[in-house]
């Protein structure tokens, strides 16, 4: 018996524990957009990249907006990138963060490749 238990105990150590995503909402200063990411998974490690769906609401638009994207931690200067795009308004999404979800977001919305505005973006509580 004791030979299965110790068997139990290391399987139960080599599964994977539960993500450690975590629902998250951003807003911009303009308060035009809001963001919710309802698993968002933040890198820990440098150079790795994590996949991002979420919705966004718009104070133009009667339906949320669904995007996707990833979210990228730099290796050398340790800060987070958040690329999406916006479907159905045709917006590309970018922002620069830091560990507390806070930075600058940008968008290019008519898709010239030239940046459209840029705001400061930060982490709020999301509504239940």
């Amino acid at each position: 018996m004791p030979v299965l238990r110790i068997v139990s105990v290391l399987l139960t150590l080599a599964l994977p524990t539960a993500s450690t995503a975590a629902k998250v909402c951003l807003s911009d200063a303009s308060n035009e957009l809001f963001y919710e990411f309802s698993k968002l998974k933040v890198p820990k490690k440098a150079n790795v990249a994590t996949p991002v769906v979420g919705l966004a609401f718009s104070a133009t638009s009667v339906n949320a907006l669904p995007l996707s994207g990833a979210l990228i931690r730099d290796g050398n200067t340790g800060q987070l990138y958040l690329g999406l795009t916006r479907f159905f308004q045709e917006c590309i999404v970018s922002a620069v963060l830091d560990d507390t979800l806070t930075g600058t977001i940008s968008y290019d919305c008519d898709l010239d490749g030239v940046n459209d505005g840029s705001f400061e973006l930060s982490a709020v509580s999301c509504p239940s």
